[in-house]
């Protein structure tokens, strides 16, 4: 095992924030066969519907011939509220809300005309790993997502949804076509069936919708929305503006909290992005999001024990949660770089075998999470396993090839497979590695060309094999990018 020297690793760290996971039931099942309902124009599509806003859109559908389900945000604003069919040649009318869960953030609304009802599944049905199709509206159109259930939370039973992307609003289909939950505005997450036939059996008086907006709890919910909104278009200011106001109308807001948290983690206010986050564990202290949240924020202040800490207890309470132990993985990898450093060689092996064991686990509940797999390779690396870590990043951008850290990491671990080649005598192989790391660092500088370590890396590859004028010029470049 050698300490990786002069060659620098870089990982992403903002990019790891977002994440919704939730303590799962533990349930094994053989993988269940694909969806077979048919999700092309017919009786499932003819009971989805489009709901727009002056603010928000997202998707609703009919769970009774008159009424439909969607997300309390979707029509927590005041003004016109549109519903649609998918070919924009129907519309209905809202009358009135006739039941709605403020914590589940769903909502019914009873409609003058009528649709084709969805029927509701049975959420003990549901395994993890249960293929799942998910129709709705992504921007304005039409279209059908096929996903996994990733993890089910242990006293509610929220569904953790593995899909490239959802709408709020949308229903989570079974192979049988049956609703098993709704898509919520709470990262991947879908509220299970059983809250909607709750809310369905309470058969509340309807109320005007206009009335119903006026509710703290739903003013709360629309101003939640807006700052979602934002925060999607990287308005990260307006958005904290958002949700500083959901709270003040629903204190107990406890998502509100998070998604203030993540909003000043972008903004670079870690104090009281961790203040939000502590604040959220104090409002339910069984929610693995919150812990994972402050986790992340204090590997930025240097806090490493406080963020095991956090992570720890984020994977205690949710044995699935593939980031939490992916960036626990990167701690231990950045503390046993500190041991070697020190010279504490068994104490850095100990801890680079921790990150991998940890990223390994990442991997088999989330097998395209490319992070995972760079961070492996890069703990594998410490304990000079080339050709491994090299397996490594080359999985990790076959899944993200525009990660520039990626293929960073991956040019050093090339230079110093071509060291250890070199010392052996293989001076061909080891010119080769050479210069394939050196690829790997220009392909990183296009990726990024700001970043002043990939300059010094590649100045270095080049000096490993005599291209001494190269060389100079990248430190040249790395000592302007540091002036400017």
């Amino acid at each position: 095992m050698r300490q990786n020297g002069k060659f620098l690793f870089v990982f992403l760290a903002l990019g790891l924030f977002i994440s919704c996971a939730q303590a799962p039931q533990q349930l094994v099942s053989e993988k269940p066969a694909a969806p077979v309902v048919d999700l092309t124009p017919g009786k499932i599509r003819d009971s989805i519907v489009l709901i727009q806003s002056e603010n928000v859109s997202g998707t609703g559908f009919f769970v009774t011939p008159d009424r439909i389900a969607t997300n309390t945000h979707v029509v927590a604003h005041a003004g016109t509220v549109s519903v649609k069919s998918p070919d924009k040649e129907k519309d209905w009318t809202i009358e009135g809300v006739i039941g709605f869960d403020a914590k589940n953030s769903l909502v019914l609304l009873k409609v003058a005309g009528e649709g084709t009802p969805l029927p509701l599944g049975k959420i003990e049905a549901v395994q993890i790993d249960l293929s799942v199709s998910i129709p709705g509206y992504r921007d304005g159109e039409f279209k059908v997502v096929e996903g996994k259930i990733q993890s089910i939370r242990k006293h509610t039973k929220w569904l953790r949804i593995k899909a490239t992307k959802e709408t709020d609003g949308s229903p989570v289909l079974n192979n049988k076509g049956q609703v098993i939950g709704v898509i919520v505005p709470y990262g991947s997450y879908a509220v299970p069936s059983s809250a909607l036939a709750a809310l369905l059996d309470a058969s509340l008086s309807m109320e005007p919708l206009t009335e119903w907006q006026q509710r703290e709890q739903i003013r709360a919910a629309a101003y939640y929305g807006l700052g979602k909104e934002k925060f999607s278009v990287k308005d990260y200011t307006g958005a904290l503006i958002d949700f500083d106001k959901a709270i003040a109308f629903n204190p107990a807001y406890v998502r509100a909290y998070y998604e203030r948290g993540k909003a000043q983690f972008y903004l670079g206010d870690y104090d009281n992005g961790v203040a939000s986050l502590t604040q959220m564990i104090k409002i339910d202290p069984e929610d693995a999001d919150a812990y994972y949240g402050r986790g992340t924020v204090k590997v930025l202040f240097g806090d490493y024990a406080g963020a095991i800490v956090d992570f720890d207890k984020a994977i205690e309470l949710d044995a699935q949660h593939a980031t939490a132990y992916r960036n626990r993985g990167g701690v231990k990898f950045r503390l046993g770089e500190s041991e070697s450093a020190r010279g504490n060689t068994e104490e850095a092996r100990r801890l680079y075998e921790s990150a991998i064991a940890d990223c390994t686990k990442a991997i088999q509940i989330d097998p395209e999470d490319a992070d995972a797999y760079n961070r492996r390779g890069a703990a594998k690396l410490a304990f000079d396993n080339f050709e491994e870590a090299i397996r490594d990043f080359n999985r990790a951008i076959q899944i993200d090839a525009e990660d520039a850290t990626i293929y960073n990491n991956r040019g050093s671990a090339k230079l110093k497979f071509g060291e250890s080649e070199n010392a052996r005598g293989n001076a061909d192989e080891a010119r080769r590695l050479y210069e394939a790391g050196v690829q790997d660092y220009t392909q990183a500088i296009r990726l990024d060309p700001e970043n002043v370590n990939f300059y010094g890396n590649r100045g270095a590859a080049k000096l490993s094999f005599g291209e001494l004028e190269s060389a100079r010029g990248n430190s040249e470049k790395t000592e302007a990018l540091y002036e400017a």
